[in-house]
């Protein structure tokens, strides 16, 4: 099953180290909140039901290291993974129920996260290689753009406040940026270095040669 929604543009997803490097930053980030929170309260899949948590972090792995999100979206739009209606308040504090669009629930939950863990992999190995900076760009196309988004498009942003500032909107904290900005975002980074410098030559060499 596909959901017919086109991927978001990740510039470096197979240049050297990337997927190994956003493997291990979604596993710490998984680490954090494990031991924070129970999965009620994470800042993703509040909408799965322990069948939809099994199926994702068994196939989250599997899209980081060797597919992509396409391909997760696909695997989470079970309608046996989700529960399906959610209950809501009205403004005049009322609860009622609504019926969830599971292919959109799937595809959100695939590209947000799979676009979470490549942002914090290609900053913090562009630190690693000392590159400070990365360009902020429009990955997707929005139904709706956001400013809160769109403010954010340019080169020049620090990659040590992008991983500074991962999942501000979830904690409620202060943070210079948010990339993503929250869900449904679909900006992500990338740096101009890679682009056009010699690691685009040996990203493409190694991936024929594997």
């Amino acid at each position: 099953m596909t959901t017919g929604v086109p991927a978001l543009q990740l510039d470096h997803l197979d240049y050297p180290d990337v997927r190994d490097r956003m493997l291990e930053e979604w596993a710490r980030e998984i680490g954090n909140l494990e031991r924070r929170w129970p999965r009620d309260n994470w800042p993703f899949g509040g909408d799965l039901n322990p069948s939809g948590w099994t199926r994702f972090l068994d196939s989250m792995p599997v899209a980081l290291t060797e597919r992509d999100m396409t391909w997760l979206a696909a695997q989470m739009s079970d309608n046996k993974l989700w529960h399906p209606t959610r209950t809501q308040t009205s403004k005049k504090g009322k609860p009622y129920s609504v019926r969830l669009n599971i292919p959109a629930l799937a595809t959100a939950l695939a590209f947000g996260e799979f676009n979470v863990a490549y942002t914090h992999a290609v900053a913090s190995l562009a630190l690693d290689q000392g590159i400070p900076t990365c360009e902020v760009y429009r990955a997707g196309p929005a139904a709706i753009p956001r400013w809160s988004c769109t403010c954010l498009e340019g080169p020049g942003v620090s990659c040590a406040a992008v991983l500074e500032g991962e999942r501000a909107y979830f904690t409620g904290r202060f943070a210079e940026i948010t990339i993503p900005a929250g869900p449904n975002c679909h900006h992500s980074i990338r740096i101009r270095e890679w682009l056009s410098g010699a690691s685009a030559a040996s990203g493409a060499a190694g991936r024929a040669e594997s």
